[in-house]
């Protein structure tokens, strides 16, 4: 199966937002990711969200937002009804919406699955009406003026829900654990390993390993990993490159590694991810 490289049109860039409207799973696209963030919000019904290997129900007030490297389709749930709405937006809006609302981006990057909540009450009535206002406005500075007033309630709504399901403890991250996991989000810095991770945040490696168990639940060793696997799997759906070379463009030294790795964070192999996601890829060992 073919995996669909999707790119905001220029005329949706220049107005901050695209939005789209499905009435049901057949109108949604097929497999494909896209070089832009977007948000989709379940009207009605239920569906099958497939996203990064996994198969998740999305119901009536569901609200997603979907990262570049994210790889999903919808399929039917049992004959049920489904519509949608989604938005998408340049990466660069992303980046300064998050930054005037002072939530880190890492909180929506940093997960393998992209981040799902669900809305009731007044906050689904209050969302509903936001994003119709996003679609009457024609596309140009009208649209990219309202995208700007209306995206930072978007991103309260979803990081406020993601806290109150969070640790005490990951609610009072100290502000240089988060700049630091802004830092080795980057390529550039994930793919150094290690010992970038210690140059950029200047503390010993004994207590870096301490704050990252104690926040986020896992190894500073464990997090690179996750951002090399999540980038890896990009490069992977792209069939631009050998597993070989993705092994090594992705920060690893050891062919026998990274497939370890692979399989434990996804549950396939890259040769078995393509097999879900797309034509099969020749491994080289």
């Amino acid at each position: 199966m073919e995996i669909i490289q999707w790119t905001l049109p220029e005329c949706e860039q220049e107005s901050g937002a695209g939005d789209a409207f499905n009435a049901n799973v057949r109108e949604t696209s097929p497999l494909h990711t896209h070089d832009f963030y977007e948000i989709f919000y379940v009207n009605k019904g239920k569906a099958i969200h497939c996203v990064n290997g996994e198969r998740i129900v999305v119901s009536s007030g569901a609200f997603v937002f979907i990262r570049p490297w994210d790889v999903h389709s919808y399929d039917s749930l049992n004959y049920s009804e489904f519509q949608m709405t989604s938005i998408g937006f340049t990466c660069d809006e992303a980046a300064e919406g998050f930054r005037w609302s002072q939530f880190p981006l890492s909180m929506v990057n940093v997960p393998k699955l992209p981040p799902h909540v669900m809305l009731n009450g007044a906050e689904k009535t209050e969302f509903e009406n936001k994003l119709k206002g996003i679609e009457s406005h024609p596309r140009g500075m009208e649209r990219k003026r309202y995208f700007h007033s209306v995206f930072p309630f978007f991103i309260y709504i979803l990081c406020n829900k993601i806290r109150q399901t969070e640790t005490k403890q990951l609610q009072v991250m100290p502000p240089w654990l988060s700049e630091l996991i802004e830092q080795m989000s980057q390529t550039e810095n994930f793919v150094q390993g290690l010992p970038r991770l210690l140059e950029c945040s200047s503390y010993s490696h004994e207590y870096i390993i301490r704050i990252f168990r104690k926040y986020l639940h896992m190894t500073p060793t464990e997090f690179i990993n996750l951002r090399r696997i999540n980038y890896a799997m990009g490069l992977v759906v792209q069939k631009k490159y050998h597993i070989t070379d993705i092994c090594y463009m992705s920060g690893f030294n050891n062919l026998s590694h990274f497939y370890a790795i692979f399989k434990k964070q996804t549950g396939y192999t890259p040769n078995e991810y393509l097999k879900v996601y797309g034509d099969n890829l020749e491994e080289e060992r």
